[in-house]
């Protein structure tokens, strides 16, 4: 799958505008956020996901969906784009 970085201070922290990310089976997207924090550190993580209160901080668009639940599952073919909620042009 292709992961986007449609923020600037996830690009930052990734030092990539976007990434492929191979997975066997299908992932939430929880799954997914925990997967790219390992590589990217705990920062990535508590800037896309709100753990305690089990939502998104950030908007998920998947295949040019929003999504809304950390529970959606993904596969592989998935294009996933990761949008800060407030951005400026």
């Amino acid at each position: 799958m292709y992961i986007n970085y449609n923020s600037y201070i996830l690009r930052k922290i990734t030092g990539f505008q976007g990434e492929y990310l191979t997975v066997e089976k299908d992932i939430s997207i929880k799954k997914l956020i925990e997967r790219l924090s390992i590589k990217h550190g705990t920062k990535f993580k508590d800037l896309v996901l709100d753990e305690e209160n089990k939502r998104l901080k950030m908007i998920i668009i998947v295949n040019g969906r929003s999504i809304y639940s950390i529970n959606h599952k993904i596969s592989d073919k998935d294009n996933v784009k990761i949008l800060s909620i407030i951005t400026g042009g």
